[in-house]
């Protein structure tokens, strides 16, 4: 996946159910048609839930 200076990137929170599916093609895919780079944080829904309760951000 490339990032591009001019559309910078987004963090995305995912669980790992479709981790396969956003690596393999989906990611690479909007990276391409839209120039902007995606790192993605998987974990565990549950993991994920209790970091969202707690405030926590993809930037944080």
């Amino acid at each position: 996946m490339r990032k591009t200076p001019e559309h910078g990137h987004v963090v995305l929170f995912s669980t790992l159910a479709v981790r396969s599916a956003l690596e393999h093609r989906l990611l690479e895919e909007f990276a391409e048609a839209t120039g902007t780079a995606v790192r993605a944080v998987f974990d565990p829904t549950s993991v994920l839930r209790k970091r969202m309760a707690s405030g926590s951000t993809p930037t944080s």
